[in-house]
């Protein structure tokens, strides 16, 4: 017991002497520190308050080109449907055959099967947009089939 007794007192000695401050200054820098943390935070919420129209318009303009690029697309594959199926090549997309497909550079025996299984289709884009052709793999198709219908 008088051995732990004296590495008690020598523990509070040496505690003392190697403490950088007594525990009202190290509770006051604590208090300090995230009163600083606070204040930051509170400004770059009056920050968003302040600005939340600019970012609601800078977030706006963004969605706006996608919308419209999406109608243009819209507008445009229209016109393009009603000239495939004007050309015939559309409607082949569903009856064409596995030989036939493979014909077509980019289209190996798994597009060939996979182009096969997912038919029907009421339009030729949806080879695209379901992910079972790339675009270019898709022009070549259509140029293909528009010069054997032609």
């Amino acid at each position: 017991m008088r051995n732990f007794l004296i590495g008690l007192g020598m523990g509070v000695v040496a505690g003392s002497m190697i403490a950088p401050a007594s525990g009202d200054e190290t509770r006051a820098r604590i208090r300090g520190k995230a009163e600083e943390i606070l204040d930051g935070a509170r400004g770059r919420a009056n920050w968003i308050r302040q600005n939340a129209g600019m970012l609601g318009d800078v977030v706006h303009s963004l969605r706006k080109p996608s919308r419209r690029t999406e109608s243009d697309s819209g507008s445009r594959a229209r016109e393009s449907r009603a000239e495939e199926l004007e050309s015939g090549w559309g409607k082949r997309l569903n009856t064409i055959s596995r030989e036939e497909l493979l014909q077509v550079y980019g289209i190996g025996p798994v597009l060939a099967d996979k182009i096969l299984q997912n038919r029907p289709y009421s339009r030729p884009e949806e080879v695209v947009e379901r992910g079972i052709l790339p675009q270019s793999t898709f022009e070549k198709l259509r140029e293909t089939l528009g010069r054997k219908s032609a």
